[in-house]
């Protein structure tokens, strides 16, 4: 379970395919900041269709576009990393 290095490999901590623990750990911040959000706006009287459906997307769009961008940067810094690292 320990590489090289003497530090638990990531597959040890939280699984093989990522785990529970990884799921949880990115989910749960989203979802409590949906629900604070949500919350405040119920107490406001708010319609809840509009922002649940502005939630679902911006909540849902948000993550992968950042996917992509950290892909794209990581592309861009790869070589530059290999040279670098030796």
């Amino acid at each position: 379970m320990r590489s090289e290095y003497g530090l638990l490999e990531p597959a040890a901590v939280f699984g093989e395919n990522g785990g529970v623990l990884a799921r949880s750990a990115f989910v749960l911040p989203l979802g409590l900041d949906t629900l604070a959000i949500a919350i405040a706006l119920g107490i406001q009287g708010h319609s809840p269709l509009r922002p649940a459906l502005l939630f679902v997307v911006f909540e849902t769009t948000m993550p992968l576009i950042g996917i992509v961008i950290g892909r794209v940067v990581g592309l861009w810094f790869e070589t530059p990393a290999a040279y670098l690292g030796g």
